[in-house]
C-alpha cells in the first residue's frame, strides 16, 4: 500500500481504506475507484488517500494509528472546538460582555459540565489509547495535515505520539489515559483567541499579540475545571496548563523548570516544577509543530531534520531521558509514506518509502512513482538509499538548520 495525493488518483485504482461520509461508508478498503468516486474525494477536500496497487502491494504501511481513526478524531475535536466557541460567542452577546466573563458565566459552566462533544472526546481518546497500547510499532504517523483543520489533526498527532511515548517510558495505564486527555485538549484554550492572531506566523505577531496567545495554556485549564468528568483527573488538566513550560525554565505561563529525574509513580514531589506528563507533551507538541505547522517555518521540517534541530538546537528545552526515549521510537521514514528526494540526481522526484533497516534507519529503501514535474514515470524506479553515494535524505543541510530562524512560543 502507499499513499497517493488525490489529484493523483486514476481509475481502477484500489482502495487500501475505508472512507466514511457522515457516519456513513463511501468506499470501502478494496473498492476499485470510477471517476465519479474520484471526483468525490477530491470534492471532500481530502488531501491524500491510501491506494493498494500492483507497484505498491510489497509496501506494508507502518502507521501509528490508521487514517479512518485519525479522521475519526479530528472531527471529535472540531466538533468540540467550535461547540465550545459557539457557546461562548452566545454568551458574549447575550451579556454584552468580554471572553473572561463569558468564561465565568453560570451558563458555560453548565454547558462544560453537560457538553456531549466533551463526552465524546473522552469516549474517543479511550479508543485511541487502546489502539495503539494494542500496536506493536512505535511512531510512524503518515496524516497529512489539511489547512482548515491543522489545529484538529496536531490534535490528533500529539495525543498518539504521546501515548506512544509514555508507553515507551512504562507508565501505568491511568498516567497513559490522563496523558492522552490532556494532550488531545491541549490547545482548546485557543479558542479564546481571536482568530486574527491565530492565523498569524508567529513572527509576525506584535508583542501584545504573542503575549495574548500565550495565556491560551491558562485559559485552557480553566475550561478543563469547569468539567466535571476532567477536573477530577489533575494530571490531565497539568498537560493543558504546562505544555508551554521548557526543561530548563525557558517557557510559559510559570517559567518552570524540570526535574532531573525520570518518571516514578510517586509524582507528587514533582509538582513543585514541570510535570513529568507535561515534560513529554513538550517533546511531541513540538515536534509536530516542526514538522507540520507553517506558522512557526515557511516550510515544515522532515522528520529526520527536526530531530537534528531538537537534539542540536533545543537540546535544553526537554527533559533528555524523554527525548532520547522519543527519538529511540521514531519511524524516521515511516513505511508506505510519502517522500521527495531532496537532492542528488532525483532532486525532487516523488515516491513511497518502501521499507526502512533497522541498522540503517536514515536510509530507507523507497520507490519513486513521479519526477520532479509531478509527471507519472512509465516504470516506477527503486533505490537502497543506503548504496546511493550522490542523493541525500535530508532536506537540509546542518548549516542552514543551524541558523534556521523560527519562533515555537
Amino acid at each position: 500500500m502507499r499513499i497517493i495525493p488525490v489529484d493523483k488518483l486514476e481509475v481502477d485504482m484500489v482502495m487500501g481504506e475505508q472512507i466514511e461520509v457522515a457516519g456513513q461508508i463511501m468506499l470501502n478498503r478494496g473498492a476499485v475507484l470510477t471517476q465519479p468516486y474520484i471526483d468525490k474525494l477530491q470534492h471532500m477536500g481530502l488531501t491524500h488517500v491510501t491506494i493498494d496497487d500492483s507497484q505498491s502491494q510489497d509496501i506494508e504501511l507502518e502507521t501509528t494509528i490508521s487514517a479512518d481513526t485519525h479522521r475519526r478524531g479530528t472531527k471529535v475535536v472540531a466538533q468540540a472546538f467550535y461547540d465550545t466557541q459557539e457557546v461562548l460567542e452566545s454568551i458574549r452577546e447575550e451579556v454584552k460582555g468580554s471572553a473572561e466573563e463569558a468564561l465565568e458565566h453560570s451558563k458555560f459552566t453548565d454547558y462544560m459540565k453537560n457538553s456531549p462533544a466533551f463526552q465524546a472526546i473522552i469516549d474517543y481518546t479511550r479508543s485511541l489509547l487502546e489502539e495503539i497500547l494494542n500496536s506493536s510499532g512505535g511512531i510512524a504517523l503518515n496524516s497529512i495535515k489539511q489547512h482548515d483543520s491543522r489545529m484538529f489533526q496536531h490534535a490528533i498527532d500529539v495525543t498518539a505520539m504521546a501515548i506512544s511515548l509514555g508507553r515507551e517510558l512504562n507508565l501505568p495505564e491511568r498516567h497513559l489515559e490522563d496523558l492522552a486527555y490532556g494532550t488531545i485538549l491541549h490547545d482548546i484554550g485557543k479558542i479564546m483567541i481571536p482568530k486574527s492572531i491565530i492565523s498569524k506566523s508567529i513572527n509576525d505577531l506584535s508583542r501584545q499579540e504573542l503575549a495574548l496567545l500565550r495565556t491560551h495554556s491558562l485559559l485552557g485549564r480553566r475550561m478543563m475545571l469547569n468539567n466535571s468528568r476532567i477536573s477530577q483527573r489533575i494530571r490531565a488538566v497539568t498537560v493543558v496548563t504546562q505544555h508551554h513550560e521548557y526543561h530548563d525554565g525557558s517557557g510559559f505561563p510559570y517559567g518552570l523548570k524540570g526535574s532531573s529525574e525520570t518518571w516514578s509513580s510517586d509524582d507528587t514531589k514533582h509538582f513543585s516544577g514541570i510535570s513529568h506528563l507535561a515534560e513529554i507533551a513538550n517533546i511531541v507538541n513540538t515536534f509536530d509543530t516542526l514538522t507540520s505547522d507553517h506558522l512557526c517555518l515557511a516550510e515544515p521540517l522532515g522528520y529526520l531534520d527536526a530531530a537534528y534541530v531538537m537534539v542540536n538546537r533545543l537540546y535544553n528545552r526537554f527533559h533528555p531521558a524523554y527525548l532520547d526515549a522519543f527519538l529511540r521510537i521514531l519511524t524516521i521514514f515511516p513505511p508506505g509514506s510519502n517522500i521527495q528526494i531532496p537532492s542528488g540526481r532525483y532532486q525532487g522526484y516523488l515516491g513511497t518509502v518502501v521499507r526502512t533497516s533497522s541498522e540503517d534507519r536514515l536510509s530507507p529503501f523507497v520507490r519513486l512513482f513521479f519526477d520532479d514535474k509531478r509527471n507519472k514515470l512509465e516504470v516506477p524506479i527503486d533505490l537502497d538509499m543506503a548504496a546511493e553515494q550522490d542523493v541525500s535524505m535530508k532536506r537540509r543541510s546542518a548549516a542552514d538548520l543551524d541558523v534556521l530562524e523560527f519562533n515555537l512560543l
